[in-house]
């Protein structure tokens, strides 16, 4: 019987540990995802603003904010501890945050690719959030 129970007390403290790991995650997710948020919530205030018949260079440089925290969050984010199956999803991540950032630059708020590379970032973005038991962004 006390042989049982210790093995019990193993199972049930190595699982909290894995719970805490998993909590310590998704919380360091949310910190680094946060500057993106608020990046990406100014560039939309911002280009909704701008004419259209604004220079490409007005957005781009609206979208500068925004491309600083996404590289800051990309870097952070492989720097996390993740499961495999896990860290190939960041990876997706970091890939559909590369194209965008590309096209952010370019500064055509109308073209037909960055309205596609939106669409990728956010999928990708929904499956790693799904990953961490976070609602889709």
């Amino acid at each position: 019987m006390r042989r049982g129970l210790v093995v019990l007390v193993v199972v049930f403290a190595a699982g909290c540990s894995s719970n805490a790991k998993a909590t310590a995650t998704v919380a360091q997710y949310q910190a680094i995802a946060q500057p993106v948020k608020d990046a990406w919530t100014t560039f939309k205030a911002g280009v909704e603003v701008l004419p259209a018949s604004a220079p490409r260079e007005a957005v781009a440089a609206l979208a500068a904010p925004l491309i600083a925290a996404m590289r800051a969050f990309d870097e952070r984010l492989l720097g996390l501890s993740f499961s495999p199956a896990v860290e190939a999803d960041a990876k997706t991540v970091v890939t559909a945050n590369e194209a965008l950032i590309t096209d952010m630059g370019v500064g055509d708020r109308y073209s037909q690719q960055l309205q596609a590379d939106i669409g990728k970032d956010n999928a990708a973005y929904s499956i790693i959030r799904h990953d961490l038991g976070l609602p889709p962004a």
